[in-house]
């Protein structure tokens, strides 16, 4: 029986070794994995802070040409809207000056096309072809006081869309980046 003690403990010895072996080897090998997966991350870290360095900087670049731009956008827009001040100003003025004064109107005298039988009253002459173009007198007038106002009013008002249109297209072209001399 010490024989077969014997040869179970040479078995088991060598279960042992081979058992130390085995784990000596994962071991090596999970160390090995580890140091590799250490290393792997602080080169993603080195990466990551190199990437962030690059976008602050990016960033602080891009936030400097933005406030730039505002700021150029800022000063063009006061601007803008002292011109349009100064527009609407003058559109009321001559608005004013058209309000206090009447409009003259040259009437353009036309030749009848009515012919013969032009209405006139029976046992007078007909009217002539061009009747009354003979009388300078009679060309020019002045507007009658609603009329004068509605058309200051409308006068005002297309100078008012105009200015507006003017300002909006310098724009446009300020945006676009087209300089053109035709003005409206």
């Amino acid at each position: 029986m010490t024989k077969f003690l014997n040869s179970i403990l040479g078995w088991i010895f060598a279960a042992l070794v081979a058992l130390v072996f085995v784990l000596s080897w994962s071991t090596d090998h999970y160390r090995s994995k580890a140091t590799a997966a250490t290393k792997d991350l602080q080169n993603l870290q080195a990466d990551v802070r190199e990437q962030n360095h690059n976008a602050q900087k990016t960033l602080e670049r891009l936030t400097t040409e933005r406030d730039t731009a505002q700021a150029a956008l800022n000063r063009h827009r006061k601007q803008q809207e002292k011109t349009d001040e100064s527009t609407k100003l003058e559109i009321a003025r001559l608005g004013d000056e058209l309000k206090r004064r009447p409009v003259r109107v040259r009437v353009v005298t036309t030749t009848s096309t009515c012919g013969p039988g032009s209405g006139s009253p029976e046992g007078q002459p007909a009217a002539t072809v061009f009747s009354g173009s003979a009388d300078p007198a009679q060309t020019y007038g002045l507007l009658p006081p609603g009329n004068s106002e509605r058309l200051g009013a409308v006068i005002t008002e297309a100078e008012t869309i105009n200015a507006a249109y003017a300002s909006c297209r310098s724009q446009l072209f300020n945006q676009t980046g087209t300089k053109t001399d035709i003005q409206p």
